[in-house]
């Protein structure tokens, strides 16, 4: 990763803070894509799912009140109508809120969490900075308020990501951890498939 384009530029997003909300811990030899899905999934779900639900009661609404077209369908031998909008409407917030939220948050200027990720937070271009950045990770670690773990089979095999668990654990005793495998969005994303198949 250090020697992509982008990744020197990525510095410049971080800031100087007194705490950190949240401690991202993953390890680099896992999928990109994966990391980002658990992660749209861990920030985003709660929104997604909100946003949803609202939009399929409003179209629900409207279909009711008969300003949106249903369909027929046959239940127990019996032809009754049935609003497809709510569905479809409510299928595409969710996945859009799920992917795009932290977006809208971000051109709203909304409070947000205050994350520690060290490709944005320990410079990957400059070698003095970047080994400064290394030197005081468990800083990083002792001043935030939790750790997410982005775990993979490879993740407990990587002296990084054991040391970092390991001086979270030291430096906050009693406190849990969030733990977040790489398989999950495989699992929610199966679960949506065989949801919408059935609706």
């Amino acid at each position: 990763l250090g020697d992509l384009p982008l990744t020197a530029s990525l510095y410049g997003l971080s800031t100087r803070v007194e705490k950190l909300d949240l401690f991202i811990s993953h390890n680099w030899a896992t999928p990109h894509h994966l990391k980002f899905l658990v992660l749209v999934l861990h920030f985003n779900l709660k929104p997604a799912l909100i946003a949803s639900t609202v939009v399929s009661l409003f179209m629900a609404a409207f279909t009711a009140s008969g300003y949106l077209p249903s369909v027929e369908v046959v239940i127990s031998g019996e032809h009754r109508p049935r609003g497809f909008c709510c569905h479809v409407f409510g299928n595409f917030t969710f996945l859009i809120a799920l992917f795009f939220w932290h977006e809208l948050v971000r051109c709203m200027h909304l409070k947000t969490p205050m994350l520690f990720l060290d490709k944005s937070c320990v410079h990957q271009a400059d070698n003095e900075l970047k080994q400064k950045g290394i030197e005081h990770l468990a800083a990083f670690l002792g001043s935030s308020k939790d750790i997410l773990v982005l775990y993979s089979e490879k993740y407990l095999h990587k002296l990084w990501t054991v040391y970092e668990v390991a001086s979270f654990l030291m430096l906050h005793p009693g406190q849990p951890m969030t733990v977040r495998p790489l398989f999950l969005p495989k699992i929610v994303f199966a679960a949506m498939a065989v949801y919408g198949l059935g609706a």
